[in-house]
């Protein structure tokens, strides 16, 4: 937190240099709309409010050297299905291997690519429950 922030009252505010703003917590900020019958791409909104809740997330999925291994797409199969948004880091130098490593991943474990900047993606697959 930062230092300009006063007080927190019981009601869910936060009171910063004698102005009040709502405080909520992670996830009430997520709203995500279910898609007509197909899966199709999410809206802008959307994926703007997965990347906002992903900015504190720490990847938890590392692809190395050996590249998009089974064991790989295992354990990013099991994170998704814990936590539905992720982070994953991609250790190759090259653009291109990046993003075909990531487009690969994603169709092995159904997941949507939310966002890749450098050599993190955020991955997001809605739980079945």
């Amino acid at each position: 937190m930062r230092a300009s922030i006063l007080s927190i009252t019981f009601l869910g505010c936060v009171r910063i240099k004698s102005r009040v703003t709502p405080f909520l917590d992670h996830a009430s900020r997520v709203t995500i709309h279910e898609s007509p019958a197909t899966h199709a791409a999410m809206q802008g909104k959307e994926k703007h409010a997965l990347r906002a809740h992903a900015h504190h997330l720490k990847p938890v999925v590392t692809l190395g050297a050996a590249g998009l291994t089974d064991a790989v797409v295992t354990e990013t199969g099991l994170a998704l299905e814990h936590h539905e948004l992720i982070k994953v880091k991609i250790g190759s130098a090259d653009r291109k291997e990046r993003s075909d490593a990531v487009a690969k991943l994603c169709a092995r474990t159904g997941a949507e690519l939310v966002q890749l900047i450098g050599q993190v993606a955020i991955l997001y697959r809605e739980n079945k429950d």
